[in-house]
């Protein structure tokens, strides 16, 4: 399975309803599939996502 399949099936699951509601935004859409990319997941939180997202852009 490729990683945008992965993405999107993960993106969908109700525990990751609040990196859906940052999806929307074409920035923080980014930014969730830039950590997806690293860690194959999403945080549980959503101030994690920004973190983790930071961090990476800053490697």
């Amino acid at each position: 399975m490729t990683n945008t399949k992965q993405l999107l099936e993960k993106i969908q699951l109700p525990e990751n309803k609040k990196i859906r509601e940052l999806a929307v935004t074409p920035i923080l859409f980014n930014l969730a599939c830039v950590v997806f990319q690293d860690r194959s997941d999403f945080p549980s939180k959503r101030y994690k996502l920004h973190e983790e997202g930071l961090d990476i852009l800053m490697r």
